[in-house]
């Protein structure tokens, strides 16, 4: 795929990573600063794929 987005978000809404490099995988730390408590996650997964298509993908992480 050409473009790439991830957003995670805590039980609060509040946004605690984000990146657009595929590459960049998520640590389960809030921004990389702090170790994340357990709980519930939401994510949101935008991507264009090669023939210029978009798509989202949503769901939640339960981190234990």
């Amino acid at each position: 795929f050409s473009d790439f987005e991830i957003f995670i978000y805590n039980k609060w809404g509040n946004l605690v990573f984000y990146s657009n490099d595929k590459l960049n995988t998520w640590d389960g730390s809030d921004d990389n600063k702090a170790e994340i408590c357990t709980g519930n996650y939401s994510y949101i997964i935008k991507i264009i794929d090669d023939i210029g298509e978009s798509h989202t993908f949503t769901g939640n992480v339960i981190m234990n």
